[in-house]
Parts: C-alpha cells; sequence; structure tokens
C-alpha cells in the first residue's frame, strides 16, 4: 500500500518534525548508507563553486524536502552575486538498466533498514518516496533559468545514484558588472 507524500503545510510540518528526530545522527546514516560517498559528493559540490570562490551557496540533499521550488531558487539568485555560482548536490537514479535495478532495491528497501535501524525508520522510508518531489532534470534546468541563473550544468555522481546541478547567477544590469 502506498501512503501518499504530504504536501503544503502538512509537508513542512512532517519535513521538519522527521529531521528534529533524526539530526542527531543524521551523518552517521548518511555515511553508512552511502558507503561514505557523501562525504566525496559534498566535497565535490563545494570544490564546483571555482577556486577561492565566496560569493556562492550550496545545497546537499535539500530540495526534495521545499514546498515549493521556484521561491528557493529565487532567494538563491537574490543572495548570489551576479557571476556567483549554486552548487545543488541531490539523489538521482541511475540511467544504466542494471545499475538502475540495484540502486532501486538498496534505495527502496536497504537504505530504510539501514535508518530504521541507526535512526528513525519512517524518515528513511521516506527518503526514497520523496525523490517524488524532485522535478526531472530538464524542469529543474527550466526552474534554475527562470530564477536568474545560467551556464547550468548535471553531472551524475556515482553511476547516477547522485547528481550535482551547478548554475552561474546571470548578469542582468550593467550595475551588476
Amino acid at each position: 500500500m502506498t501512503v501518499a507524500l504530504p504536501e503544503g503545510d502538512e509537508k513542512v510540518r512532517a519535513v521538519r518534525a522527521m529531521f528534529d528526530t533524526i539530526a542527531p545522527r543524521y551523518d552517521l546514516v548518511n555515511r553508512v548508507m552511502t558507503f561514505g560517498l557523501d562525504v566525496h559528493w559534498r566535497r565535490r559540490a563545494v570544490r564546483s563553486l571555482g577556486d577561492g570562490a565566496v560569493d556562492g551557496a550550496v545545497s546537499g540533499f535539500a530540495l526534495r524536502n521545499f514546498v515549493a521550488l521556484a521561491p528557493v531558487l529565487a532567494e538563491l539568485a537574490r543572495v548570489v552575486r551576479p557571476g556567483g555560482r549554486v552548487a545543488l548536490l541531490e539523489v538521482a537514479s541511475p540511467t544504466n538498466r542494471v545499475l538502475h535495478a540495484g540502486h532501486a532495491v538498496y534505495f527502496e528497501r536497504i537504505v530504510p533498514r539501514i535508518g530504521a535501524a541507526l535512526s528513525d525508520g519512517d524518515a528513511y522510508r521516506y527518503l526514497p518516496r520523496s525523490v517524488a518531489y524532485l522535478p526531472d532534470p530538464p524542469a529543474l534546468e527550466s526552474a534554475l533559468h527562470s530564477a536568474g541563473f545560467g551556464a547550468i550544468a548535471r553531472v551524475p555522481l556515482t553511476g547516477g545514484i547522485a547528481q550535482l546541478i551547478v548554475a552561474t547567477r546571470v548578469v542582468t544590469t550593467a550595475a551588476e558588472r
């Protein structure tokens, strides 16, 4: 039986409560269920901002937890200087059929068990289901363009089980140059 995902204010309350519950062991569970790969992915996201870049923002596995993505991207565009960059790290699904099948079993069945053993079972059963909130790559690219970003690149990581989206804030006026 599939349980419907919460929407709107209910999603806000559910996600907040879930993260309040799992926060004490969040990093540990991430290290275990990704075999430590999340550390590499996060470092890669930060490095993707450029040599010595201070005017950028990084988001790690958060996009699918917002009620509305457009206001988040608009806020990123507001706070990142023109020419600054954002690095958005998020889950993904491999396109290779064999990897996709193996990842599906692991992500949908094993990860919730690891989460239940080390933290909160409900939160880690939500995790694979929450991917449904994430827009597909063309829609996410379009949303980034609409928010004021260009030079958008999507890099599949570790066979496509994660993805890094890097975008540059567009210079829109002479005053911003």
